[in-house]
């Protein structure tokens, strides 16, 4: 565990869920907290955690501009750590070489490695060396190989963009049972895609084994069950969650794959699981922070503080680690989010909406851990709920444009 005799300055990335996370983790060891504004879920502006709050050029418009505050930033601030925390981050430090850092250090695994997990052909290509079950997948760059290739691959099949953050739609994948679902749902190429990346469909529930390694070797290792996520069709992020005693077969993939790597850092590895017929599917291998961070930080695995001890090169302790099985977790925020969108799309009733949103509640309250709301900083929780709920004086205005 790192142990910081003097007060450091750690600027956050990114600011969406795992970003409160780290920023209450990270206050607790001394550490004065700057938290970007930018990012998908917001919250750290509200959280007695984070010191400081940076409004800086958003990357996705202003690159240049960014990189232009980001060198006078860090060095205004006397940054000494520099932690990127979303994906968007993260390809963004691993793209642009000119960002000078001064005398800060970047936190992260390293980015030929996280390149590298990035190149989901790659990773299912290497899974299917270290032997680990993987369902027929291809990559496509234009429409009609895309009708060609779903053809030899067969149906039901599951599409993907090549960049995660790049979504199809509003959607991290597209599940379609025969040709005239694909006509209709992608009847050109999708604009902004390089690639979409096309596999069999697999069957059953999504396993994450969050760890740490170093040097190819296992030191941390949680593994838990995505129970339910805010998507109908189970591909999106995951609102309902417990953690389970390690399965011995994904143990074992999970081991082969970090060796093949050689992998040094934090990680999630992702699995299919069908628990009527046993059978498993790969998915991919984040090398980064992940949107469920709060769930092995809570069960004891302190992969924030491992990253940071990398990047500090402190020494690493080494003790074998599993995290506590039986962990119940929600994100109540996604799940009443999921049903506000699918209510507005008029996809479900008013009266099923009010179900589903007391479900959330009802859920959360049965839970050990919320991956948003903290009753020791509770603010950020209580924004991002009042957030859900339109303005009563809108209220009229809402429910006449639903209608």
């Amino acid at each position: 565990m790192n142990n910081n005799p003097v007060k450091q300055t750690i600027l956050l990335l990114g600011n969406y869920r795992p970003t409160l996370t780290l920023a209450r983790n990270f206050s607790k060891l001394g550490y004065y907290i700057i938290s970007g504004l930018e990012g998908c879920d917001g919250g750290a502006e509200h959280s007695n955690a984070v010191n400081e709050i940076w409004d800086h050029p958003s990357i996705a418009v202003d690159q240049d501009g960014f990189i232009a505050a980001f060198n006078e930033y860090v060095k205004q601030k006397n940054v000494n750590l520099v932690f990127p925390v979303s994906e968007e981050f993260v390809r963004f430090f691993g793209e642009n070489s000119q960002i000078d850092l001064n005398t800060a250090k970047l936190v992260g695994v390293d980015f030929d490695l996280v390149n590298k997990c990035l190149d989901k052909i790659s990773m299912m290509t290497l899974a299917k060396e270290c032997q680990i079950p993987i369902l027929p997948f291809a990559r496509v760059i234009d429409h009609p190989e895309l009708i060609k290739v779903a053809r030899q691959i067969g149906y039901p099949l599951v599409i993907r963009p090549e960049k995660s953050t790049i979504r199809l739609g509003n959607k991290k994948a597209l599940f379609l049972k025969n040709e005239d679902q694909l006509l209709e749902q992608i009847k050109i190429w999708p604009k902004g895609q390089s690639a979409l990346i096309l596999q069999q469909e697999a069957k059953g529930k999504r396993h994450n084994i969050y760890f740490a390694a170093k040097d190819g070797e296992f030191f941390r290792y949680l593994h838990s069950v995505i129970l339910k996520t805010d998507a109908i069709d189970g591909s999106g992020l995951a609102v309902e969650g417990v953690t389970i005693d390690p399965m011995e077969n994904l143990a074992k993939y999970s081991t082969s794959l970090v060796k093949a790597l050689n992998y040094t850092g934090i990680g999630l590895i992702q699995f299919l699981v069908d628990e009527a017929t046993g059978k498993i599917n790969f998915l991919e291998i984040n090398s980064r922070i992940v949107g469920s961070h709060a769930v092995p930080e809570y069960a004891g695995l302190e992969l924030g503080t491992f990253q940071l001890d990398l990047a500090l090169e402190n020494q690493i302790d080494n003790h074998n680690f599993v995290g506590k099985a039986g962990i119940k977790y929600v994100w109540a925020i996604g799940d009443i989010q999921a049903t506000k969108i699918a209510w507005l799309n008029k996809t479900i009733s008013t009266r099923h909406a009010l179900k589903m949103v007391f479900k959330a509640f009802i859920a959360s309250c049965r839970s050990e851990l919320d991956m948003v709301f903290s009753i020791k900083d509770p603010k950020p929780g209580l924004m991002a709920l009042k957030n859900q709920f339109p303005n009563l004086r809108k209220l009229p205005k809402t429910l006449k444009a639903r209608r």
